[in-house]
């Protein structure tokens, strides 16, 4: 009896555990079934993203290719056909090259007062202008006045006569290296420009007439050649009022200046 119950038991236990590997095996595949079903469009877009990651990649350095390529310069020594030279020129860039001072000359006839001076001011907002070198400016003594738009610079030694000068807009400032008058009759200002590595020289004249005596004149332009020879940078513009007129044409010129 014991024998029977032992077998019955055992084909039992038998019975259990191939049903329970029968469900295991059902449920794992329904489960691996679902799984697939969901990771396979995440897989699909993940493969579509790599694409599109890979397509950006490639984009990025073919720009980089391009933004570093530049105009090839002639060898900066000689080299023969088709070889190449190994340490070409290089591009320098100037940060400054946008960069534009307007200068000009004007003669104000007088800047004796105030007045004067709020004339000139709303007169000049009328155009561009940075540095303007002013003529017959009439005002005595040797000063630098500061505004808040403007530097005023100005030396004059005749009473109501004469007189140059310089105004410069505020910005400016801290480019001027300093204002030298000459005589009442010439002055130069010295600054550093943005972009230029070596300094500027200016300097505003305004000659005497050919009715001022000899001695006058030849003073005047004595100054002058002196100014630039020995004071002014290699950087130079002269400007002002030269007091030059034309004539009527002589016998045997031209009609035509080429």
């Amino acid at each position: 009896m014991e024998e029977q119950f032992q077998l019955l038991f055992d084909n039992m236990k038998m019975e259990m555990q191939k049903q329970t590997a029968e469900l295991t095996e059902s449920l794992t595949k329904n489960l691996m079934d679902r799984m697939d079903e969901k990771l396979t469009p995440i897989i699909e877009e993940n493969e579509q993203l790599k694409q599109k990651v890979s397509d950006l990649e490639k984009e990025m350095e073919y720009l980089k290719r391009e933004k570093k390529k530049e105009i090839p310069l002639p060898p900066s020594r000689l080299v023969l056909v088709g070889d190449k030279d190994h340490n070409p020129p290089t591009i320098q860039k100037n940060n400054y090259k946008d960069t534009k001072i307007y200068v000009a000359a004007l003669n104000v006839l007088t800047l004796k007062n105030e007045e004067n001076l709020i004339e000139l001011t709303n007169a000049l907002n009328k155009i561009k202008w940075d540095i303007v070198g002013l003529s017959e400016v009439r005002r005595m003594g040797e000063r630098i006045i500061s505004q808040p738009d403007f530097l005023l610079y100005h030396i004059g030694t005749t009473p109501g006569h004469h007189g140059v000068g310089f105004i410069v807009k505020k910005y400016l400032e801290k480019s001027v290296e300093e204002f030298i008058g000459i005589s009442e009759r010439i002055a130069m200002m010295n600054l550093k420009l943005p972009g230029y590595k070596d300094s500027w020289s200016i300097v505003q004249i305004y000659s005497p007439t050919e009715q001022s005596d000899l001695e006058t004149i030849e003073e005047f332009y004595l100054d002058l050649n002196n100014t630039i020879q020995e004071r002014a940078h290699n950087n130079l513009i002269v400007m002002g009022d030269f007091n030059g007129q034309i004539g009527a044409k002589r016998p045997g010129e031209e009609t035509k200046i080429t």
